[in-house]
């Protein structure tokens, strides 16, 4: 009996001091600043093209994502967004592009082929390797600037298409080589475009890569899978394939320091997949007064036809 009592007094003593511990305990409310907006940029001039800018506000951490669409007007076009998206473009904003003896005024249009299809595009400044062009942005009382190069393109040597396994022979990766300058520091971006299937050039997830490893080499391996295009049906197990008998553009970009630093930190973030306890990587950019990039493409675009035979000669 005297047992009994003893336990029964113990867990009477336990389960005052745990409610004694608990009612101890204060609420703790977190008290936020306010997130102040930036003008994102994402801009590119590639060889052979029109200097074009896409700009959207960056959003807080906390800042509520709303599931509805509006419509959205734009030269006479009205499409429909997701509510959250069009809060976030920049639609009057002030443009330009200059070469160092003309200056390019970018017009605001639709692009049906990128998402969010609304994009600042150029008419009069056609970018060319050794180039320097100054973008600048004037929006919502403030100015931003940037400054980019366009380097010297380095082609594809050759190509040729490896099997994802003897299994499944029918789609796979493409593979190459070319040839790396000696005596001078280079950065790379893929991208590629199969045709009838793509809209758009696309990119593999980790597409860019510097010359560190292999300055000057003649014969440098490259592979590349095809990029993920969100036109696609996201279900398609085959989708992130080459197939054969596609025919496929493979565009080897050359991209100065600024924007191998801007895409290389993008990747590491992104994939850490919003892993909450993943390493904070600071994504890089050459946007004076805001975020993101302004880039120059040096160009270089090879034609292939996916098939089991060897290595092919570049187009």
């Amino acid at each position: 009996m005297k047992d009994n009592l003893s336990i029964y007094i113990k867990a009477f003593l336990l389960m005052s001091a745990f409610f004694a511990m608990f009612s101890c305990v204060d609420d703790i409310t977190l008290d936020f600043p306010a997130y102040e907006p930036k003008i994102v940029v994402e801009g590119t001039i590639e060889q052979g093209d029109v200097a074009r800018v896409f700009l959207s506000h960056s959003q807080g951490y906390f800042d509520s994502v709303g599931s509805d669409s509006v419509e959205v007007e734009i030269s006479g076009f009205t499409i429909m967004l997701p509510e959250f998206l069009a809060k976030t473009l920049v639609l009057d904003a002030q443009v330009t592009v200059s070469n160092g003896i003309i200056t390019d005024t970018l017009q605001l249009g639709i692009n049906q082929y990128v998402f969010p299809y609304l994009t600042y595009t150029g008419s009069s400044i056609i970018g060319e390797p050794g180039g320097v062009y100054t973008l600048k942005i004037e929006a919502e009382g403030k100015v931003l600037n940037s400054i980019t190069t366009i380097p010297n393109p380095v082609p594809i040597d050759s190509l040729w298409f490896k099997p994802r396994n003897e299994q499944e022979d029918s789609i796979g990766y493409i593979y190459g080589f070319f040839s790396d300058p000696a005596d001078e520091t280079n950065y790379y971006r893929f991208f590629t475009k199969s045709l009838g299937r793509d809209s758009n050039w696309v990119h593999p997830f980790n597409s860019v890569i510097p010359d560190r490893n292999f300055n000057g080499k003649e014969d440098q391996l490259f592979m590349v899978y095809h990029g993920d295009n969100h036109l696609e049906d996201p279900n398609d197990r085959e989708r992130f394939y080459f197939k054969i008998g596609e025919t496929v553009l493979i565009k080897l970009c050359t991209i100065d320091y600024d924007q191998f630093r801007f895409w290389n930190s993008f990747q590491q973030n992104a994939g850490g997949g919003g892993n909450p306890f993943a390493s904070p990587v600071p994504t890089e950019t050459n946007i004076e007064g805001g975020l993101g990039t302004w880039g120059g493409y040096g160009v270089s675009i090879s034609e292939y036809t996916v098939s089991l035979n060897d290595s092919t000669s570049a187009k």
